[in-house]
Formats: C-alpha cells, structure tokens, sequence
C-alpha cells in the first residue's frame, strides 16, 4: 500500500516537472497533458459531471412543470395540431398510433412493394399550417421560453464548469483535487462565468440574425455567400480567442469582461496554436465517432448506447481540461508563469480586480434576472386575469404597476448598499453619519505638481 501510494506520488510530481518544463505547442502535446490530468484525478472530473447531469435533469423537470402550466394553453395547440397531422386518406378520427399497429402493417408493404411512394405521398398530403399558425399566435411566448430556459441552464452549467476548471487547477498546482472543494470554488465563480456566457450568446445572436438580415436584403446568392462565410470566420476567431475565458476567471480571479479582454491578449498570439488544436481535436472526434458506431453496430442495442454514454462522458471531461491545458501553456512559455505563481493566485494573495468590474457583472446579472422575472410573471398574470371581470383585471393592473413604482427604487438603493458593504466594509453607523451630514470630508490642496489629501 505504502509503495503504490508512493508510485502514485511520484507519478504526481513526475506530471508536474513535464507540465511547467515542457509546455506543450502541438495538439498532440495538449492531448496528452488532458489525458494525464484526466487518469490521474478521473473521480472528481466524474463526481462532477455525474452531479451536472443530474441538476440538469432536476432543473429540466422543474421547467417541463413551469413551462406546463405557464403556457399550458400554447402545448394543448401544439397536441392538437399534432394529433391532426394525419394523411388525408386516413381520415380525421383514426389516431397515429392505431395506423401505426393497425392497418400500418399493410401500408409497410405496400410500401416495399411500390418502390417507396407510399411514405412521400404522405408526406405530400400532411399539412404544417397548423405549426406555422401556432409559432405566428404563439411567437412571443415561445422566445420567452426559449430564453429562460437558455438562462437558466447556462446558470446550473456555469457553477461545473467552473469547477472542472479548478480541478485542472489544482492538478497543475500539484494538490489532490476534491469535487466539492471544486464544486464550492466554482460556485463563488459562477456569476463572471454566467455573465460570460450570456455575452456570448447575445454576440453570436446578434451577429447571425444581422447577417440574415442584411443577406435577405441583399437579394444576391453571391453576397449572401459570403456574409455567411465572414459570419463563419468570426464565430471561428471569437471562439479561439475566447478560449482561456474560464481558466482567467478561476485562476486569475477576472471578472467577465476583464477576463475576455485577458483571454484575448494572451490568445492574440497564439491564435494559429489553438485554432489547430481545436481543428485536430474535432476531426480526431470525428473520425473516432465514425470507427466506434461502425464497431457498435455489431453489438447490442443495451452495449452501444453504455458506451455511447461513456465516450459522451470523456469527451465532456476532456474538453475543459484541454482548454485549461492550452491557457497554461500559453502563458508558461509567454509569462514565465510558474507553480508558485499558479498556487498564490489560487490561494486569492495575488492581485485581485477591480471593484468596478465586480459590481458590474453583480448589477447586470441582477438587472437581467430581474426583468425575465417580471416578464414571465407579467405573462402568467394576464393569463389569469383574462379569466376575471374587466373592472377586477384592471385593479390588478394597477396594484401591480404601483408595486413596480415602489419596489424599483428599493432595489436600486439594495444593490447601492450591498456593493458598498461588499467592498467598502460599509457600516450602519457610516450611514447614519453620512445621513446625518456628519461624515468627514477630504480637501485636496494642491501644491506645485503635488497634491495633499486632508480630512477636515
């Protein structure tokens, strides 16, 4: 026991004098640094995925019941259109299923008998103004679910990913990582991450719903062409720039807008390194896809989907590792960055942001959060007033337009004094002797090209 647990320490430093002496610049160098830190730390990488998946499955249930009952009336159109959707020839009161175990059977033969016509005329006969009727009626609903289950998601998403970040971390610092240590540590990241991806994706909406615009406008094929491929190349450039966003925030302790002014200097440069990585990594995938559903397709239907789940696990293990991999490589052969240097950023002894930069990313997180939220309580609202007299929606109304005169500048001056507590150690009694017009002033003389602050 004594020796394997000596062997495994050995190994440990041994990973360690490669990681800092030998950066890697190849994708092969990368891969194999991932692959070392995912063998020799694999149970917390897993204890972390296996509890993203399960929020994730939680979180799900809860918005499918949200969703259910806030736009209940929006899915009872979609199950009806659905229901609908028959062939013409099979008429309105036979169901799907019973013409899937009923007279299906024939159809089937009919269909190999008749050189597969069967299933394109029917096809030819299913009618979708029923869908396109249901997204015009139902279109503002629809993106408001969509974006808060986008929101939503990104928000469990950004804890994980945080903390398989400082997993790699610690790795590299040479500690034993721990899940919940990590878990803990990307908790108290989440929000420059949160508000990191939320960038990210209102830059890639933006940009794609311009370009369709501007190509729709256009009316030319050729300039429509190449607005999708300059659309292509900024998606291609903003991702490789923006891949050492997570590691910034949870090493360098950035907030999300330093951190992508960070990732972008140290990436600037490096651009072709990772743009190849990334490039090699994905065909590699690929090409291993391939290979593995050929073999897969041989076994049974209960083997491929374990190790279908399996691959599904290691490629969402090894990705954030390799990004990590990339970020120290960078700046070890960049910056000279050292162990000692990761350990004390680590450990918060390093210099740490501005407070600006913090409260931002803390009032535009609460800002967003809290207009979703009056939206969809504004939504669910008017669904339930619409039931009652007009005079009694009408009070409602108004209460609620008073409540949301009252309740904005609460909050305003909420967010004023939790950013000054935070980071000022702001007291009662500061406030009441600035309330009071007691608190003490500066005077600032200036003499020469010096200047001397007093209090007076």
């Amino acid at each position: 026991m004594a020796s394997s647990s000596f062997a495994s320490t050995g190994s440990r430093y041994l990973s360690l004098f490669c990681f800092f002496n030998d950066p890697p610049s190849s994708f092969v160098g990368v891969v194999k640094d991932g692959f070392i830190i995912v063998r020799e730390h694999w149970k917390p990488l897993l204890i972390i995925i296996l509890l993203q998946m399960v929020s994730l499955f939680g979180v799900g249930i809860v918005l499918g019941i949200f969703m259910a009952v806030a736009f209940a009336q929006l899915f009872a159109d979609i199950a009806s259109a659905a229901s609908n959707m028959q062939p013409s020839d099979m008429g309105n009161g036979r169901h799907l299923v019973e013409y899937m175990v009923g007279s299906g059977t024939t159809r089937v033969l009919d269909y190999m008998a008749g050189g597969g016509n069967d299933n394109q005329n029917q096809m030819s006969n299913i009618n979708f103004e029923a869908f396109s009727d249901i997204m015009i009626k139902y279109g503002a609903q629809i993106v408001v679910m969509s974006v808060i289950t986008i929101l939503i998601v990104s928000l469990v998403v950004s804890t994980f990913v945080g903390a398989m970040a400082h997993t790699a971390a610690e790795a590299y610092s040479g500690d034993t990582p721990e899940a919940c240590k990590s878990i803990r540590f990307g908790w108290s990241h989440k929000w420059q991450i949160y508000i990191y991806q939320i960038i990210t994706l209102f830059v890639l909406f933006v940009v794609l719903v311009s370009s369709i615009f501007v190509g729709n406008a256009s009316d030319n094929g050729f300039v429509y062409f190449l607005i999708m491929l300059a659309v292509l190349a900024f998606i291609i450039f903003f991702g490789t720039v923006m891949v050492a966003v997570t590691p910034v925030i949870i090493v360098e302790g950035k907030s999300s807008i330093g951190a992508i002014r960070r990732s972008y200097d140290l990436c600037e440069g490096e651009f072709w390194f990772i743009f190849c990585t990334s490039v090699c990594l994905q065909l590699s995938l690929f090409v291993l896809l391939i290979v593995i559903n050929m073999i897969l397709s041989i076994l049974p239907d209960v083997i491929a989907i374990l190790v279908h789940l399996g691959i599904n696990i290691l490629v969402f293990v090894l990705c954030p590792m390799l990004s990590f991999v990339i970020y120290m490589s960078i700046r070890i052969r960049n910056e000279n960055y050292t162990r000692d240097d990761l350990c004390q950023e680590l450990s918060g002894n390093a210099p740490t942001v501005k407070v600006t930069q913090l409260g931002f990313c803390f009032i535009f997180c609460t800002v967003v959060c809290l207009q979703l939220s009056l939206l969809v309580l504004l939504i669910v609202i008017n669904m339930i007033l619409s039931i009652f007299p007009d005079v009694i929606a009408i009070l409602g109304h108004l209460g609620i337009n008073i409540l949301l005169r009252v309740m904005g500048p609460v909050l305003t001056f909420v967010l004023y004094i939790s950013i000054r507590i935070r980071n000022e150690n702001y007291t009662r009694d500061d406030l009441c002797q600035e309330l009071s017009g007691n608190a003490p002033t500066v005077k600032v003389t200036q003499l020469g090209v010096f200047k001397r602050a007093e209090v007076v």
